[in-house]
């Protein structure tokens, strides 16, 4: 009893999303598309909601911060969402918004750079703690190959990750590399395959 006056004591709202229309979510572009997401999130249609969502977004497209309110809504939906993929994502951009492939490469782009930072810092750590260059190596692999995968299914969807069981078991950090950054660049996913392939090297 004598900490009772040291307990919060406070309220909370609790907001059943389904009881809305999402026509009557929607009257807010920017809070609009994170409660149809909210609202959506778990269910079997979001893919179908995607375009529509997207096209609440694209109304906020000219603003300053759209590129990094889209970045986390494919960062939400890619965590959270249930059979829905990159490539859906990708598709219900473009369906919108015409300069999609830009943005999405864009983004695309900024988590390869993250995805090498993370390897690099994670590496760097692991090499210091045990005294060895191969722990930088290995995790500089690592946080290349994570960045590839995620360019690979951004940018080329199922197509691009077909190429995953080739790449993957490569240790040469420069050729990953190589293949990091050509990521950006390539018309098809098959166009990688000169920067990896014993034969067309």
């Amino acid at each position: 009893e004598a900490l009772s006056v040291y307990m919060p004591e406070f309220e909370y709202v609790l907001t059943d999303l389904s009881a809305y229309s999402d026509e009557a979510l929607k009257r807010t572009a920017e809070l609009g598309v994170g409660l149809l997401l909210l609202k959506h999130i778990f269910r079997g249609d979001l893919r179908r909601q995607l375009p529509e969502i997207m096209k609440l977004w694209y109304t906020m497209h000219q603003q300053e911060h759209a590129l990094s309110y889209l970045e986390a809504v494919i960062r939400y939906v890619a965590s959270a969402g249930q059979n829905v993929s990159a490539e859906d994502v990708r598709a219900a951009i473009k369906a919108v918004a015409p300069e999609g492939d830009a943005m999405i490469g864009t983004i695309a782009q900024e988590w390869l750079r993250q995805g090498e930072q993370r390897g690099e810092q994670r590496g760097e750590q692991r090499g210091e703690q045990r005294g060895e260059q191969r722990g930088e190596l290995r995790g500089l692999r690592r946080g290349l190959l994570d960045g590839i995968e995620l360019g690979l299914e951004l940018r080329f969807g199922l197509e691009g990750l077909r190429l995953l069981p080739e790449i993957t078991p490569i240790e040469d950090v420069g050729v990953l590399k190589a293949v990091h950054e050509a990521i950006r660049s390539v018309a098809r996913p098959e166009e990688l395959r000169r920067f990896y392939a014993a034969d067309e090297r």
